[in-house]
Parts: structure tokens; C-alpha cells; sequence
């Protein structure tokens, strides 16, 4: 599946890559250690292409239906079977019918689809399918290593399928059930809310309520591999949460200025105060940053959308609080989308959507000034 978002004299195209992830549970920290670094290799990797815009991961916590295990009992049902087997298998479809987590990962990268001979326009589907195409076994294959899983590319029906049932959870155990049957048969028109109403502190779809939060200040300290652990696992009472990062990376011819620019500020910034621990660390921060980006590292810009779901706003209220407190172990701060609800729920999608392409001040005047 491909997705095409144009704007002004911009046209980005996105595919959606589909992870099944192993988890932490009985891994010993060296080989967590080992799949943070193939990762910030893949993030890296990102910057050194050519034409990348952004990359985003987004983990979504659902109830599980129950129809997966339904369908796998039934498959694996025989009549000549014993009786204390099938009674076995019943009980079980029986306990774990509904109420367990279903978590859900999924990888966008999108891609700058603007024509290279200095003109302005659109390179076509075409043209980019076929780039992208020769391109996305090396995006899939560097998966491999970061923990992962099982990695496969999206079908352009179950990008159709899954956005349907963002805009409107209701349907998830509809959807799944048709999915199993053979297919859903929706189309891309189809997915969008029939009703949607943008308030300023929530945003009203179909039959669901969400709201959104997003980073406004980066971690105050060590950033470890389970400082995102808490706001991660499935939260009980909501239709859905999604835990998107989006990523930008910085052109490789320009990392070098940004990382020196840094270090000028770290400088300077401890030398107008009284000299503190924080002053210090942001320094060796720098001083550290400087060393890496001189050995290949690239640099990354970074960003965090959290999005709950559920059926009222009443629902919600509870957890206005709890939400920021679950990033406590990674030291960052959030704020809710105020009176951005709408784009930023589109934002935490999986669909490549990369906002700072679409701002009426353009990214690199914004950065000039």
C-alpha cells in the first residue's frame, strides 16, 4: 500500500510496515542493548538516504475480541478428538473469550516525492512505486535485529482497515470478523469518520472520543530502553491508546554544523550561570554527541503523540492526570493538543503523515529564525 499526501509544493508518499514485536520478557539486558543499537543504526541509516522526509512507530493497546482464539480452536477442532479435549479447548475459548490486551505495532517512512530537476511538481505514483518498491526490502531487512519480529509491508486494504477502525473502534470486532471471512472490501473513502466534530480539548468521531497529547520538552536525563515501558502497556478501560514517536532524520551534510552549533550553546549557556549539574551534563552531553556524530552517528529529530479512545468524554476526565504520570520514568513532558486535537490525532496514525510539511511557515524559515 501507498499513501500519497500532497500540499503545497508538497507531495509525500508513505508506506506502512507491520511488526509483530518479541518483547523484553526473558531477555537479558546485552541483547536489549545490542537491538537499541541496530535500531538507532536503522534511525541512522534514514538520514544517510536520499528523499526521506520522516519515519514514525506507533504502538496501539486494544481489548482483544476474542475472535483469534475463537478461529484458531475451531480450526484446529476433530471430531475423532476425546471428550476431555474438546472440554479443555471450550473452557478455554469460554475464560479467555474477550478482556485480554491486543497490542499492535506498525512503522511508517515516508518518502519526498518532489521532481529533482528543479522544478516544481510531482514525480507520480509510478515513478515513486517503483523507487520505493527497490527500497523497501532494505527498510524491512534492517528491522531485522531491533526486536521486531515477524515484518511485513502493508496491503493497501489492511492500511484501509486499520484507519477505519482508528476513526471508529466500534467496529474493530466487525472488521476482524470480515477480515477472517475473506476481507472487508472497504475503500479508501470509506475510511475516514462520517461524523467528526474538533473541540477544543477533545475530538469527537463517529462513535468514539479521543484526545491527544504531545511532547513539548525532550527527556531531562538518561533515556533508557524501559523508560517508555509504563505508557506503553495496555491501559483497562479505554477503546484504544497509541504511543506514536515520530521521527525526523537530519540530512547527513548536516549534522556536522548542528552538533558544533550545540556545543557553542552548551557553552555558553554554562558559562552565564552558576555552575550546576545540569549545566555539566548538558555539556558532556554535547562534548559526547560530538564524539559519536564524528564516528558516523547521525542525529535525529524527535517527537511523541499519545492518543486515548473512548466512548465519552466522561471517560476521559480520569485520565487527564494519569496520562502524564505514566512518563515519569522518562523524564519528558506532555501537554495535551489544545485545539489541535483533530490533526494531531491524524498525526499519532500510522500513515506517514509529517506535519511540518504542511505548516503555512515552512520548516526551514522556522529553523532560520
Amino acid at each position: 500500500g501507498l499513501i500519497r499526501v500532497a500540499g503545497s509544493d508538497v507531495y509525500n508518499y508513505s508506506v506502512v510496515i507491520e511488526t509483530h514485536p518479541d518483547g523484553d520478557s526473558l531477555v537479558d539486558q546485552e541483547q536489549i542493548d545490542h537491538r537499541v543499537a541496530v535500531w538507532g543504526s536503522w534511525l541512522t541509516q534514514r538520514g544517510l538516504d536520499e528523499g526521506i522526509r520522516g519515519a514514525s512507530v506507533t504502538i496501539e493497546s486494544s481489548p482483544d475480541s476474542g475472535l483469534r482464539l475463537a478461529n484458531l480452536l475451531e480450526a484446529n477442532r476433530t471430531d475423532s478428538s476425546p471428550d476431555y479435549a474438546r472440554a479443555v479447548t471450550d473452557r478455554i475459548g469460554e475464560t479467555y473469550q474477550s478482556g485480554a490486551p491486543q497490542l499492535v505495532a506498525r512503522v511508517s517512512v515516508t518518502f519526498d516525492g518532489r521532481r529533482h530537476d528543479g522544478k516544481t511538481g510531482d514525480r507520480g505514483w509510478a515513478e515513486m512505486a517503483e523507487e520505493i518498491g527497490t527500497r523497501l526490502p532494505g527498510l524491512v531487512g534492517g528491522l531485522q535485529g531491533t526486536g521486531a519480529g515477524a515484518v511485513r509491508a502493508c496491503t493497501a486494504q489492511q492500511i484501509t482497515d486499520f484507519t477505519r477502525v482508528a476513526y471508529d473502534p466500534t467496529v474493530a470486532s466487525l472488521v476482524e470478523q470480515m477480515q477472517a471471512d475473506g476481507g472487508t472490501d472497504l475503500h479508501w473513502e470509506d475510511a475516514g469518520p462520517s461524523f467528526a466534530q474538533d473541540s477544543f480539548e477533545h475530538y469527537r468521531h463517529d462513535r468514539a472520543v479521543s484526545k491527544s497529547w504531545t511532547m513539548y520538552t525532550g527527556p531531562e536525563g538518561h533515556f533508557t530502553s524501559s523508560s517508555l515501558k509504563r505508557v506503553l502497556e495496555p491501559s483497562p478501560g479505554l477503546l484504544r491508546k497509541r504511543v506514536t514517536l515520530l521521527y525526523r532524520p537530519i540530512p547527513a551534510e548536516r549534522t556536522t554544523a548542528l552538533v558544533q552549533q550545540e556545543q557553542n550553546d552548551a557553552a555558553f549557556a554554562g558559562s552565564q550561570t552558576r555552575r550546576n549539574a545540569r549545566a555539566s551534563l548538558r555539556q558532556a552531553a554535547a562534548a559526547k554527541t560530538a564524539s559519536e556524530e564524528a564516528q558516523g552517528a547521525g542525529l535525529t529529530r524527535f517527537g511523541l503523540v499519545i492518543t486515548i479512545t473512548g466512548t465519552s468524554e466522561e471517560d476521559l476526565k480520569v485520565w487527564d492526570k494519569r496520562i502524564p504520570g505514566l512518563l515519569g520514568p522518562a523524564r519528558l513532558r506532555i501537554r495535551p493538543a489544545l485545539a489541535n486535537q483533530a490533526v494531531t490525532f491524524q498525526a499519532g496514525l500510522p500513515l506517514g503523515l509529517v506535519l511540518p510539511d504542511h505548516m503555512l511557515i515552512p520548516d526551514t524559515l522556522r529553523e532560520f529564525f
